[in-house]
């Protein structure tokens, strides 16, 4: 084990350019092999139903192989992303402290509050004009 890794160099680039090509090819078999899964399904039921068994139970055992290798491609995938996000070099940028300047002018620089509507959609207190309110003149006051 101790020969094996004195003979190969291992970088931080070439951890890093193994784990790109490796999402990169599992993104692609992981969008492609389910296409030929689907084709190989397909292709077995038809030489199956014009009467063909050989030729769809090879269909079927080629499936089952690509189903495997698609399982297997997206377990890959998913952990070629975690240790890229690991490796990643990016770190959130600093916080930014304010001073007591910008907190006193963020404090001069409130927006008005809005007024707070009612049900009919005008301010609290007063209505639309005209909009639903005929009955309120027909009413008698008091």
């Amino acid at each position: 084990m101790l020969l094996f890794l004195c003979c190969f160099e291992v970088t931080a680039l070439s951890i890093r350019g193994f784990v790109r090509r490796a999402l990169v090819w599992g993104i692609a078999a992981s969008l492609l092999l389910p296409m030929v899964l689907s084709v190989l399904i397909g292709l077995g039921a038809l030489l199956g139903s014009l009467g063909d068994a050989g030729g769809a139970q090879g269909c079927a055992r080629m499936a089952m192989f690509v189903g495997v290798v698609w399982l297997v491609a997206v377990m890959a995938t998913a952990v070629a992303a975690g240790v890229a996000t690991i490796e990643s070099d990016q770190s959130p940028p600093p916080r930014r402290r304010c001073s007591a300047d910008d907190r006193d002018n963020r404090r001069r620089r409130r927006r008005p509050r809005r007024a707070r509507m009612d049900r009919s959609g005008g301010p609290s207190g007063r209505g639309r004009e005209g909009v639903g309110h005929e009955d309120q003149e027909a009413r008698p006051q008091g």
